[in-house]
């Protein structure tokens, strides 16, 4: 599809194992996506599970430009009207200092070298949200 041909084309991964990550996640549910996937985790989510939103839901944060940019693509092409869900600010150090809190945690392993946290670590930097690495 046009979103995973993108993200080939901006050296981001496409093959990712995602069947964990539908399990739990609800539309009442906020979720956040780790950097090194531009959205391609959350586009995924939105597409299987009913009534579940990029706009309502998620929260994509981000690296290089690269990661930015495919994020805004997935909005795009899931007909986000309004402003997308990305982080204002690359990294995590933005992200959920507003008081937002996430259910979820999602994102790949730090051994595919896209971010380096652990799920421990996740887990201490995001209390009472269930870390789903693929």
């Amino acid at each position: 599809d046009y979103v995973l041909s993108q993200a080939a084309q901006l050296d981001l991964p496409t093959r990712l194992a995602r069947s964990e990550l539908h399990r739990g996640v609800r539309p009442h549910h906020r979720v956040l996506e780790l950097p090194g996937t531009g959205g391609l985790l959350a586009a995924w989510l939105a597409e299987q599970v009913e009534g579940l939103y990029l706009q309502d839901v998620f929260t994509i944060a981000w690296q290089g430009w690269a990661d930015r940019m495919l994020a805004g693509l997935v909005a795009v092409e899931h007909g986000l009207t309004g402003s997308a869900p990305i982080a204002a600010e690359p990294g995590l150090d933005g992200v959920g200092t507003e008081g937002a809190r996430f259910d979820y945690v999602i994102g790949t392993d730090p051994a595919r070298g896209l971010q380096s946290l652990t799920e421990d670590a996740l887990g201490r930097r995001f209390p009472g949200a269930t870390v789903v690495l693929v």
